[in-house]
């Protein structure tokens, strides 16, 4: 039992947990993009921001780290496997 399952009787909500190192598809602003450009980077995560509520990506394209919330992970899927 944990300390929160003492206290509010209940278990915590853990939905938005990801696996670490998964792939994420971040989301490009209209504004940051063309006509044909494509509309989503493929990145990794690495890991949760602590100072909002957003996710920290790696993007090996063009060696960034990315703090974003408009994402779409692929729990399944990873550049290493």
């Amino acid at each position: 039992m944990t300390p929160y399952e003492g206290w509010y009787e209940k278990s915590p909500n853990v939905n938005h947990f990801k696996v670490f190192g998964c792939l994420a598809y971040l989301h490009v602003p209209h504004q940051n993009r063309k006509k044909l450009d494509v509309k989503s980077d493929l990145c990794i995560f690495i890991w949760y921001s602590a100072t909002s509520k957003s996710y920290k990506l790696y993007n090996s394209l063009n060696n960034k780290l990315i703090v974003s919330r408009d994402i779409i992970f692929d729990e399944g899927g990873s550049l290493w496997s």
